[in-house]
């Protein structure tokens, strides 16, 4: 099982949460923990885009589509 550092200050310091992007720095499984390796090792090399969000605006900027819309109505970055 995926487990924080021991310590809320410890665990507060390793991570970062800024602009939309989330860092956990204080994740750790045990030696012999396949199962979570795996996991750990699928979510950090997964994509951060994807064709299907990526779009081109009227000036032919790339502009990123959201995920689900903002609360007024925004969907693209």
């Amino acid at each position: 099982m995926i487990t924080p550092e021991s310590g809320v200050g410890a665990s507060r310091r390793l991570c970062a949460d800024m602009q939309g992007f989330s860092l956990h720095a204080a994740v750790r499984c045990g030696a012999n923990d396949r199962q979570t390796q795996e996991q750990l090792c699928h979510d950090i090399t997964r994509l951060a885009l994807t064709n299907e969000r990526m779009l081109c605006n009227a000036a032919g900027q790339g502009v990123l589509k959201r995920k689900t819309p903002w609360h007024d109505g925004t969907t693209t970055w």
